[in-house]
């Protein structure tokens, strides 16, 4: 199954974007950690891209098979490449490293002008 949609740049669509993850997967063991982890993508994509600026947008794609879930944030690009964030003083990248505690795997793909975060839940044993 996969579920595709797109949202305004505003922080207000925010929360319309992780009912929609929920919604979609409410039977789904991890559902809090994946509607987490689009919550900071889509923090991310806000803050880090001109999907954030005004008239920005980016999507939301949720893939779903027998044993998991991926989860993926389309921006429209920035500057800078998606990357950890490690203590210190670092202001940001934390959201990524929630993604690397949650997720079993995430990645990204894309160039300055749109750029793809993906992060995969494979189920846990019942």
């Amino acid at each position: 199954m996969v579920w595709r949609r797109a949202f305004r740049g505003v922080r207000e669509q925010a929360h319309d974007a992780r009912a929609f993850v929920r919604f979609l997967l409410a039977d789904f063991a991890d559902v809090d950690d994946v509607v987490q982890v689009a919550g900071e993508l889509v923090a991310n994509a806000l803050t880090h891209t001109r999907s954030g600026a005004v008239g920005g947008a980016y999507v939301l794609e949720l893939r779903r098979w027998r044993c998991g879930v991926a989860l993926a944030v389309t921006d429209q690009g920035g500057p800078a490449e998606p990357r950890i964030g490690y203590g210190g003083f670092a202001e940001h990248g934390f959201g990524l490293l929630t993604a690397d505690a949650l997720a079993t795997w995430w990645g990204w793909c894309g160039t300055e002008r749109s750029r793809t975060v993906t992060a995969v839940f494979h189920r846990r044993p019942s």
